[in-house]
């Protein structure tokens, strides 16, 4: 019989739950299930979900009690701990080292920045963060194992299949992709279909499954000076303790060469596709990616010599093995719906990750949350970090970010990446801007008004929806649409003297045929003018002599 006792636990505060909030993102990937049994609360929502019963979501008992493939609402960090092991990653297989994962590294950045609420969704255990044989250089076969965990067919599933679901089901032949208009096809990312709540999405295992295992660092090479002399060792009475992390082997953080490039690049593409539907009214074209960009190995004899401190060198379509688009280009990473942290950062939790370094996205999306809470989604997301970020991988020399790239659409590093930088003795995100080529679509806080306003118009539409398509439903529909960017407007969010010069909206018989109108579809054509960030203050002065 155990002792005893009362247990007193706070219980999490709870958010207020709306499909059109722009700060709720939804975290994918490896982490271990907590050994302790769910609290009755989780129980009770699980019970009452559409992933419990016989539905098209369902899922089995076992998968409900690991949550495996269930998508889990977290309002606090602390609530997350309660239910996964985030530091269980092993070193090596059969290993008892244990290291934070990638997945809770990221959920803890998002809370310590300032988030308040977010879904996760455990694709299974945490890869080995190294093979028992781990070199200095990458084994191919390690490599493609690592990747067949981002998609597989029934022929090359992993051993432990059973265990787990595809990061990115239908990223390779023979696997099914999920389907926006069928919710069993749901899985791991694919969830994202149906989270209405859920504004943007987060992959951080994502290079690691791409790169492979770590491969240890060679020894550095110190020179010799002069001969050796070897003097009596002093008695160690106190020694200094060494601080976290230190004596695991030196490992290089997930580096990729150019081929590695292209299969992220590509997986990343299949992630929007997927999300956008294709020719599907069924869609989440309201949902933005947010990824770390990975580090370049330059190691790999046609990566650019420059790559780590100028990304954009990777925007060359003279590199063959982008298939000679260059990353950054529409086929690739460059899109108004992908956002990319750039460089990576060193905290305390990533003291004993490869290269003490973690990917900034959870960072990121932490700060978009707190200033969307604080201050609207219309206000862009840069200012200081406040979760003790130490440093930064690689550190960018000055004039990096004054220079000017040659034939390209983007006017400095920062029109392409959210650039992590210091300011004085703080480090702080200097850009908030998403990948795409076009000018219209890179604001950041431009793309999450875009895709607020679609998620509200999904609202609108059920509102609407099963009336008569007529004009008494199009009025309505129309009437939605203004009140709501006229809310926009008086917010900030919207630029213009006027509401007239903010916005217009068309919602009438000029807007459909008729073919729309016999199958049921109201279209409503939607013109607005997102407020634009201030990019360059110019003062002038005039000295005039003879002053005191």
């Amino acid at each position: 019989m155990p002792l005893p006792q009362l247990t007193i636990d706070q219980a999490p505060a709870k958010v207020a739950m709306h499909p059109a909030r722009a700060d709720v993102p939804l975290f994918v990937g490896m982490v271990a299930r907590s050994e302790r049994p769910l609290p009755p609360a989780h129980t009770a929502w699980l019970e009452q979900s559409d992933y419990a019963g016989s539905g098209q979501l369902a899922r089995s008992a076992v998968q409900q009690e690991s949550l495996l493939d269930v998508p889990m609402p977290i309002d606090s960090f602390a609530e997350f701990e309660q239910l996964f092991d985030w530091r269980s990653r092993p070193l090596q297989s059969g290993s008892p080292d244990r290291v934070p994962s990638r997945l809770g590294l990221a959920v803890e950045q998002f809370f310590n920045e300032g988030g308040a609420r977010c879904w996760v969704v455990r694709t299974g255990d945490p890869l080995p963060v190294m093979e028992q044989d781990a070199s200095t250089e990458a084994n191919p076969d390690d490599i493609a194992a690592y990747q067949a965990h981002l998609s597989w067919a029934p022929a090359n599933a992993p051993a432990d299949a059973a265990e787990r679901v595809p990061l990115l089901p239908g990223l390779v032949g023979n696997d099914a992709s999920c389907d926006p208009q069928d919710p069993a096809t749901w899985r791991a990312s694919g969830h994202i279909l149906g989270l209405d709540e859920a504004a943007y999405i987060c992959l951080p295992d994502l290079p690691d499954l791409v790169s492979g295992p770590a491969i240890r660092l060679p020894d550095p090479d110190f020179p010799v000076i002069g001969e050796e002399q070897f003097i009596p060792c002093a008695p160690e009475d106190d020694p200094v303790p060494q601080p976290e992390g230190i004596g695991r082997p030196a490992l290089a953080a997930p580096r990729m060469g150019l081929e590695e490039y292209r299969t992220w690049a590509i997986a990343t593409r299949h992630l929007l596709t997927m999300m956008a539907g294709r020719t599907s009214a069924a869609h989440r074209r309201d949902v933005i990616h947010v990824a770390a960009l990975p580090l370049p190995d330059l190691g790999d004899p046609n990566m650019p010599a420059e790559a780590s401190t100028w990304p954009l060198s990777l925007d060359d379509t003279n590199l063959a093995e982008l298939d000679g688009l260059g990353l950054f280009s529409d086929q690739l990473v460059g899109s108004g719906r992908q956002v990319l942290a750039y460089p990576w950062l060193a905290t305390k939790q990533s003291t004993s990750q490869p290269e003490a370094i973690c990917g900034g996205e959870g960072a990121l999306l932490g700060l978009i949350a707190r200033r969307t809470l604080g201050s609207g989604l219309h206000k862009v997301a840069t200012g200081p970090l406040v979760s003790g970020v130490r440093d930064l991988e690689p550190a960018f020399p000055a004039d990096i970010l004054r220079r000017e790239p040659v034939d390209s659409p983007y006017q400095w590093l920062g029109d392409c990446l959210c650039l992590f930088g210091w300011r004085r003795s703080d480090l702080h995100l200097l850009c908030d801007v998403t990948t795409s080529r076009q000018d219209a679509w890179r604001d950041g806080q431009a793309s999450r008004i875009v895709g607020a306003l679609l998620r509200h118009a999904r609202l609108i539409g059920q509102e609407v929806a099963f009336g008569d398509n007529g004009p008494a439903s199009w009025s309505r529909a129309k009437e939605s649409i203004e009140q709501l960017l006229g809310q926009f407007w008086q917010g900030g969010a919207l630029a213009g003297g006027s509401a007239a010069e903010a916005f217009e909206v068309q919602c009438d018989r000029s807007t459909m045929l008729q073919s729309d109108i016999d199958q049921g579809r109201v279209i409503a054509n939607v013109r607005f003018r997102p407020t634009r960030t201030l990019q360059h203050i110019a003062v002038s002065l005039d000295v005039v002599g003879g002053g005191a």
